[in-house]
C-alpha cells in the first residue's frame, strides 16, 4: 500500500513540477510579447512625432516580414531576398532615405543676350534628382535636389578566418567563427557607396 501512495506522490510531484515549468515558459513568452508590442507602439509613436534624426527599432520574427502591411519594411524584404540573405542568418534591417538640396548661382556681368530675351526656366527630373535651371540676362541661377535610399542587412555567419585547408576533410577541422557581415544597398543608380564601417559594442 506505502509502496502505491509513494508512486503516487511521485506522479503528483512530476505532474506539478512539469506543469510548473509549462507555466513559467507561457509566462516568459507572454512578457516577451508584451516587451515587443511596447517597443514596436514607442517606435511607431516616434516615427509619427515631428524629430527625424532619432528612432526606435521595431522587433519582429522573420515570419512576420511576410505580412507587415508596411511599404518600407516590405521593400527591406524583396530587395534582402534579392540579396539572397538567408532567414536564419537575417539580424537586422534598416532604411535610410536622405535628400541633399543645393542651389547655385551665377551673376554675369556682360549679357550675350538680345534685348529681347526675357528668361528660360527649365527643370530636368525623374525619381532621384531634380535640377531646377533659370536662366535670365543677367543671372543663371541652378537648384539641385538628390535622393538616396539606403538598405542596410545586417547578418551572421560561421566562417573560416585565415587559409582554408585545400582538402574539404581539412576544413571539416578548421574551427569556424561566427562573423557579421553587413551589405549596403542604395537603390539610387547614380549613387556610389565610396565608405562604410560598423562597430559593435560589447
Amino acid at each position: 500500500m506505502k509502496k502505491y501512495i509513494f508512486i503516487l506522490v511521485t506522479i503528483l510531484i512530476v505532474g506539478l513540477v512539469a506543469y510548473s515549468y509549462f507555466l513559467t515558459q507561457t509566462n516568459n513568452k507572454l512578457n516577451n510579447s508584451l516587451k515587443v508590442y511596447d517597443t514596436n507602439f514607442k517606435a511607431l509613436t516616434l516615427e509619427k512625432d515631428s524629430l527625424k534624426n532619432e528612432a526606435l527599432m521595431y522587433k519582429f520574427s522573420v515570419e512576420q516580414l511576410e505580412y507587415i502591411n508596411d511599404s518600407i519594411i516590405e521593400d527591406l524584404n524583396t530587395t534582402r531576398k534579392q540579396l539572397a540573405i538567408k532567414d536564419k542568418e537575417l539580424l537586422q534591417m534598416q532604411y535610410i532615405k536622405t535628400e541633399i538640396q543645393t542651389k547655385d548661382s551665377i551673376h554675369i556681368k556682360d549679357t550675350i543676350f538680345r534685348e529681347s530675351f526675357v528668361g528660360l526656366d527649365t527643370t530636368i527630373k525623374d525619381k532621384w534628382h531634380t535640377i531646377a535651371v533659370s536662366l535670365k540676362p543677367t543671372n543663371l541661377i541652378v537648384n539641385a535636389t538628390y535622393t538616396s535610399e539606403l538598405s542596410v542587412f545586417a547578418k551572421t555567419s560561421k566562417e573560416i578566418l585565415g587559409t582554408p585547408k585545400k582538402c574539404f576533410i581539412g576544413r571539416a577541422f578548421q574551427k569556424k567563427y561566427k562573423v557579421i557581415r553587413v551589405e549596403v544597398h542604395d537603390a539610387n543608380p547614380y549613387s556610389i557607396i565610396k565608405e562604410s564601417k560598423f562597430v559593435i559594442i560589447e
